[in-house]
C-alpha cells in the first residue's frame, strides 16, 4: 500500500499511466486498476492501534513532551506519540538486554556496546565463546527469545 502527496500545479502537468486524461482532476488519476482495499484498511488499522497506543501509554502515566507534540493536530499528535512511546521501549530493552550480556562471560557483540545504546537499533548481533550458534539459536528459540543464525546470504561478509 502506498499513497503520495503532491501540490495540485505539479499534479495536473504529470501524465497519467493507462489513464485518459479527463480523469486528471481527481485522485484516482494514477489508479490503473481496482483500489486496494484490504491495504486501506490495513493502513487505516494500523493507525488505529498507534492511536491506541498512545492512549494505552498515556493511561499508564506515560507523559509527551509538550514541546513536541502540544502543536500538532490530534491524530497526528497520537501516531508520532506512538512512536515516540515505542522508541521509548525499545530504549528500555536494550539497555536492559545489553546490561545483561556484559554480565554474561565469553560474550563477544558486534556492534555498539552499552555505552552508546542510543545510537544502535534493539537488534543485536554476537557470540559466547564455546558455543555453537546454531545450538545457540535453537536454545533461545525454545526459550522464547526469537533468534536467527546462519549466513543471512551474505556469505563473503561473514567470512
Amino acid at each position: 500500500m502506498g499513497f503520495g502527496y503532491i501540490n495540485r500545479d505539479r499534479l495536473e502537468r504529470l501524465e497519467g499511466w493507462r489513464i485518459q486524461k479527463e480523469l486528471g482532476k481527481d485522485a484516482y488519476f494514477f489508479e490503473v486498476g481496482s483500489q486496494n482495499h484490504e491495504g486501506i484498511e490495513g493502513v487505516i488499522g494500523s493507525m488505529e492501534y498507534l492511536t491506541q497506543l498512545t492512549k494505552d501509554a498515556e493511561a499508564n502515566g506515560l507523559v509527551l513532551d509538550e514541546a513536541l507534540f502540544g502543536s500538532i493536530r490530534p491524530s497526528r499528535r497520537n501516531i508520532t506519540g506512538a512512536m515516540h512511546f515505542v522508541h521509548l521501549y525499545e530504549q528500555q530493552l536494550t539497555n536492559h538486554f545489553l546490561a545483561k550480556l556484559t554480565e554474561a562471560e565469553g560474550v563477544i557483540l558486534y556492534g555498539k556496546n552499552a555505552a552508546h545504546a542510543d545510537e544502535r537499533l534493539p537488534v543485536f548481533s554476537f557470540n559466547i565463546e564455546g558455543i555453537e550458534t546454531d545450538i545457540l539459536g535453537h536454545a533461545l528459540n525454545d526459550a522464547g527469545i526469537e533468534a536467527r543464525t546462519g549466513n543471512y546470504l551474505a556469505i563473503n561478509l561473514m567470512k
